[in-house]
């Protein structure tokens, strides 16, 4: 058995089963649809069924936040320094 831990300047932030990270399998695909901004928006939108959902619409408003944030720093980041 393999357990994968995830590092970075910080130190360890999480470890994860080999499970969770290869493509196909129904963890991976669970874990994709958690943080795609378009199942996150759509989400939003449900008002019944919610314990059925992949993520609750809150979460979903914070995932999307999230995407637009980025979105938003990326697109600033290549105006600065690119459009010069």
């Amino acid at each position: 058995m393999r357990i994968l831990i995830s590092a970075d300047m910080e130190g360890a932030t999480g470890v994860t089963w080999p499970a969770d990270v290869e493509p196909g399998t129904e963890q991976w695909q669970r874990r994709l649809e958690r943080w795609t901004p378009t199942v996150a928006g759509l989400v939003i939108q449900d008002t019944t069924g919610l314990r059925s959902l992949v993520i609750t619409p809150w979460a979903g408003l914070g995932v999307l936040a999230i995407w637009a944030a980025a979105a938003i720093l990326a697109g600033g980041l290549v105006f600065r320094f690119r459009d010069v």
